[in-house]
């Protein structure tokens, strides 16, 4: 492998089509310019702002958790029966999406007047379920997911309680 000395050959990089001249990035001997910090520390501070405290629930969390404490709702699960399968809510009725403009005659006597609080896994299946419902004249209120009824379900001061898998508990 031969070895370079000071003859080295100088590489000069060739215009690219497409990419105008001031596009490149500097060479050696031109400055770089300085990024805008100013930027940089706005983003910053939006996301100090936008952080909530570690052990604070969100305001649209806790809007949900009072709103099923203090009205009592008939808890409607809306997603598939493997969803359910993996993260059962006991204490709600299960009728999948798909079959919930069906089951809505049984739906409605079950509930008997109580309003009737949908969720699903993200909260959009549960969104189409409110607007069914609504549009039969029921008192409906978007629980958005299982993990948020879950929450607002639970006995625990402020933090969900988390359910121990069979390999956690060996250990």
């Amino acid at each position: 492998m031969a070895s370079m000395g000071e003859d080295e050959a100088t590489v000069v990089a060739a215009p690219l089509p497409g990419v105008p001249d001031d596009a490149r990035l500097p060479s050696e001997d031109q400055e770089a310019e300085a990024p805008d910090t100013g930027i940089v520390e706005q983003n910053q501070s939006q996301k100090q702002q936008a952080t909530e405290p570690v052990n604070q629930v969100p305001q649209w969390v806790d809007e949900i958790r009072r709103w099923i404490q203090s009205q009592d709702p008939l808890l409607l699960d809306v997603r598939s029966a493997f969803e359910v399968a993996m993260q059962p809510v006991p204490s709600a009725i299960h009728i999948d999406i798909n079959e919930l403009a069906n089951e809505l005659p049984k739906l409605l006597l079950t509930a008997a007047g109580r309003p009737i609080g949908p969720f699903c896994a993200h909260g959009i299946r549960s969104q189409v379920a409110v607007e069914l419902l609504e549009d039969r004249g029921c008192v409906t209120f978007n629980c958005h997911s299982s993990d948020v009824v879950q929450f607002a379900l639970s006995a625990h001061k402020g933090r969900p309680r988390r359910r121990r898998l069979a390999y956690q508990e060996s250990g």
